[in-house]
């Protein structure tokens, strides 16, 4: 009896026994399974409360810099406007020194407009045009490769060409004015050695252009009684008398093939003051036309003086 008694609590024991009894009751594994609970639900409120805290700071952070460790440290941030400006500036500092390079020269610019009164296809029509203004007391100049277009004369500007279209035009001549600007691109340095002495040379010649050029399309106007070349005179000397003293020296330190040009540019300013001291106090038409000459050869062989350069 009371062997079946102690095999039946062995097989299903009821577990009375207390706090000090070393068995655990029913209300202990109740216990048990709340604290987990409790400790699941605030385990899972801190994590929550952590991961929302660092979501918070990595999308709405105050710093207006964005953080080595944002989710779009990443990405490359867009220029403020200091930097775009810097940027900017560094740009232009850049270009200029381009613009600035020693590989090439800028050479002085010559600007003018052409009074053309003619266009021929062979050379020998050409000449023998020219050959019968000139006859006439004319300014005639014909260019050198075709088409051979023949000039008449010269000016500074607009009005200027259009004092000399005026006469022209009296005379039943038809003409048309050509804007030029040559000299405008640059040249490579290595062609010119001495380049600063080159620059001082042109700019001699081109005030010559300037002061006469005004001068002779003034007293070639219609209804123009005359004008004095005195007041300049002595200025065109002084310019003249540089350009002529220097041209040797300066030929033999340019190309080969820019040398005739230079020559041409010289007898240009020869015919031109040639022209004008016969009386620079009152010079007569034919004078004056013989000066426009001048200058138009002068400036056709600063053209090709350029292109020769290039």
């Amino acid at each position: 009896m009371l062997r079946a008694l102690q095999e039946m609590e062995e097989e299903n024991p009821i577990g009375w026994g207390s706090p000090y009894s070393g068995r655990r009751t029913g209300m202990g594994r109740k216990d048990k399974r709340i604290r987990s609970v409790v400790v699941s639900v605030v385990g899972a409120v801190l994590l929550g409360t952590l991961m929302g805290g660092l979501i918070m700071s990595l999308f709405f952070s105050e710093d207006p810099d964005l953080s080595t460790r944002s989710i779009d440290s990443h990405l490359r941030r867009a220029p403020d406007d200091a930097e775009q400006s810097k940027s900017r500036i560094e740009g232009e500092k850049s270009g200029a020194k381009k613009k600035q390079s020693p590989q090439t020269l800028q050479l002085p610019v010559l600007q003018a407009v052409l009074v053309q009164g003619g266009n021929f296809k062979e050379r020998e029509g050409a000449l023998k045009t020219v050959r019968k203004y000139r006859s006439e007391g004319w300014a005639a100049v014909t260019t050198e490769d075709p088409p051979y277009r023949i000039y008449r004369g010269v000016g500074l500007d607009r009005e200027g060409s259009r004092k000399l279209t005026d006469v022209l035009e009296e005379k039943d001549a038809k003409t048309y004015a050509k804007e030029v600007q040559f000299g405008a691109q640059s040249v490579p340095l290595t062609s010119i050695p001495e380049g600063k002495s080159l620059i001082t040379w042109l700019n001699h010649g081109h005030q010559v252009f300037r002061l006469l050029g005004e001068k002779s399309a003034e007293g070639l106007a219609p209804g123009e009684k005359g004008v004095s070349l005195e007041p300049v005179w002595s200025e065109v000397l002084e310019h003249y008398n540089h350009l002529v003293q220097t041209a040797p020296q300066l030929e033999k330190g340019i190309p080969a093939k820019a040398k005739p040009q230079l020559v041409q540019m010289v007898r240009g300013m020869d015919q031109v003051v040639q022209s004008g001291q016969t009386n620079p106090k009152q010079p007569e038409s034919a004078m004056l036309w013989q000066m426009q000459e001048g200058l138009i050869r002068y400036a056709l062989a600063y053209e090709k003086f350029v292109e020769a350069l290039r």
